[in-house]
């Protein structure tokens, strides 16, 4: 029996993001994996809280993380069918890395990602990297390594195989049009040490990434 998964690439509207569109050129600067074609359980390695640059890792996104109000959201989403062993195996993944707090979000391969194509840390994965991670796991991405692919990549490789299942608007799909108030918190002390924490573990990651590869 299969199962299937979806694959959703947006257009988030972070300052971040719009700068890394407009310097590379992309349409699309993340990417997630849903179970589910309501976007009700989408995961993917990003920010905590939308104030807290640093703090970031593998998380339940909320679907009203992608909407704003009078704001228009560019998606592609990919349908992949999947075996249920393979499905199971997502899941159980995803499982560990959300209890296991030492997965960071990879913020060197981020900023480096122009020049360099990608780099390899630790324990530390861009949202793009996560999503290629599972998909080459899985046999969808087999071009590039996981680190080396950004959400436009893993568009481009999908579209060959013809598994897009919707573009356009993500408010057409949601219509949920109001904002997570949780994920559009204020900045405090709190966050700003998590924040600087996180960035002293990514360090860690970074250095054991070449001490050991």
């Amino acid at each position: 029996m299969s199962r299937k998964i979806y694959v959703v690439l947006s257009q988030t509207t972070t300052f971040v993001a719009r700068s890394i569109r407009k310097i590379s050129g992309c349409t699309y600067n993340h990417a997630a994996i849903s179970f589910d074609p309501e976007m009700e359980e989408i995961y993917a390695f990003a920010r905590k809280q939308h104030c807290a640059f640093l703090s970031a890792g593998l998380v339940h996104e909320s679907r009203l993380r992608y909407l704003e109000k009078d704001c228009e959201l560019p998606v592609q989403i990919f349908e992949l069918e999947v075996t249920e062993a393979q499905y199971e195996w997502i899941r159980l993944v995803i499982e560990y890395m959300m209890e296991n707090k030492e997965y960071k979000y990879n913020l060197f391969s981020m900023l480096s990602f122009p020049f360099l194509g990608g780099v390899k840390t630790y324990k530390a994965y861009t949202c793009s990297e996560f999503v290629a991670f599972i998909l080459r796991k899985i046999g969808y991405l087999k071009q590039k390594q996981s680190h080396q692919y950004a959400p436009e990549d893993i568009g481009k490789e999908l579209m060959l195989s013809n598994r897009l299942w919707f573009e356009g608007d993500m408010r057409q799909l949601v219509r949920e049009l109001d904002t997570d108030e949780r994920y559009y918190g204020h900045y405090s002390r709190e966050w700003l040490y998590k924040d600087v924490t996180s960035f002293m573990r990514l360090c860690e990651r970074a250095f054991m990434s070449v001490r050991l590869f």
